[in-house]
């Protein structure tokens, strides 16, 4: 079933990428560049997309620092989010920042590895 995302990334080649192929997938797709695009369509969202794909190292702010924001606010915190990150140690990192996402990707992933990740975070119990 098509889910409508939200795919955050600097590097155009990953957003490149990333849209591509969830696209042909079959998914609606909301692509930025920034943590602060992020939160600003975020909060302007209705409704809210069904998840986030975050990547982790972004100029402006980090994806911690993201998914900081998104876990504090009362209407977001639940939205799942797959964080995309280059650093083995991220799902360690998340707890010392007391966060957590929904799934960790390590870059280079498989992008049949996101379409799981999408998948899972998005299925109903």
């Amino acid at each position: 079933m098509p889910k409508r995302l939200v795919v955050v990334d600097d590097d155009p080649v990953i957003r490149m990428l990333v849209s591509e192929y969830l696209n042909a997938h079959g998914h609606e797709l909301t692509v930025l560049e920034s943590g602060t695009e992020c939160l600003e369509t975020l909060s302007a969202a209705d409704p809210l997309p069904d998840a986030l794909v975050l990547d982790l190292i972004m100029p402006d702010m980090t994806g911690f620092d993201v998914l900081q924001k998104i876990r504090a606010d009362e209407r977001l915190k639940n939205l799942p989010v797959i964080l995309l990150s280059a650093n083995a140690d991220s799902e360690k990192d998340a707890r010392q920042h007391d966060v957590s996402a929904d799934y960790y990707l390590l870059k280079p992933f498989e992008m049949p590895e996101l379409l799981k990740a999408v998948d899972t975070v998005t299925t109903a119990d």
